[in-house]
C-alpha cells in the first residue's frame, strides 16, 4: 500500500482539465470576423483578399476554432446575434 501513496497523491493533486471555452460575441467587420469566446480570449478569422465569403481556423488565440463567413457586414462593423447564418463559428451560427 505504501508504494502506491505518491501516485494516489499526484492524482490528488492534478488539476481537473480545463472546461472549453464557448463563444459569447461575433463582431464582423468589412475585413475580419472577431470572436469573443467565454475565456476572455479574442480569436480573429481575417478576410482574404477581396472575397466576399470564406472560412478557415480563428487564430491569435488557442482556440483554433472553424469559422465560415457567408456574408460581408452592411456596416463597417455590425455585433452579430446568435442564431443567425451570416457568420457560422464551430458549427453554430451568428446574425
Amino acid at each position: 500500500m505504501r508504494r502506491f501513496l505518491p501516485l494516489f497523491l499526484a492524482a490528488a493533486c492534478a488539476a481537473p482539465p480545463a472546461p472549453e471555452a464557448g463563444v459569447e460575441r461575433v463582431i464582423l467587420y468589412t475585413e475580419t470576423v472577431t470572436v469573443l469566446m467565454s475565456d476572455g480570449t479574442l480569436c480573429v478569422s481575417d478576410r482574404p483578399g477581396r472575397a466576399t465569403a470564406w472560412s478557415g481556423r480563428l487564430e491569435g488565440c488557442p482556440h483554433a476554432l472553424a469559422v465560415e463567413v457567408r456574408t460581408l457586414p452592411g456596416a463597417p462593423r455590425e455585433e452579430l446575434a446568435p442564431g443567425g447564418a451570416r457568420v457560422i463559428v464551430a458549427g453554430q451560427g451568428w446574425g
